[in-house]
């Protein structure tokens, strides 16, 4: 791929990764908890306001968590998470824009 292309890619949440559904969300400031249905988010101080059930998605029970907030956490995880795997120095632009750059060997 070209170094001037963008990719958009859409992300289907009820095949999101619950490893990095649990890094986005913490990294908004909310606490995750493991079940058996996937993850449970809460406040640090307070009630849920959250799920994340495997092969079903997120829901949200307040406004606490918004879906627009959530979506853009998952992305910069996944886009960490990629670079991490792959050797790629990321470069947080504006927003939630990335430049990702090769490492030099």
């Amino acid at each position: 791929m070209p170094c001037y292309q963008t990719r958009v890619t859409q992300v289907d949440m009820s095949q999101a990764d619950i490893d990095i559904v649990r890094a986005a969300v913490e990294g908004l400031g909310f606490v995750t908890r493991e079940t058996g249905y996937g993850l449970s988010i809460h406040r640090s101080v307070g009630g849920e306001v959250g799920q994340f059930r495997k092969g079903i998605g997120m829901t949200f029970f307040n406004d606490a968590l918004s879906e627009e907030h959530f979506r853009k956490a998952y992305a910069e995880s996944a886009v960490k998470g990629a670079a991490r795997k792959f050797g790629w120095n990321v470069t947080a632009k504006s927003g939630s824009k990335f430049t990702l750059e090769r490492r030099a060997f």
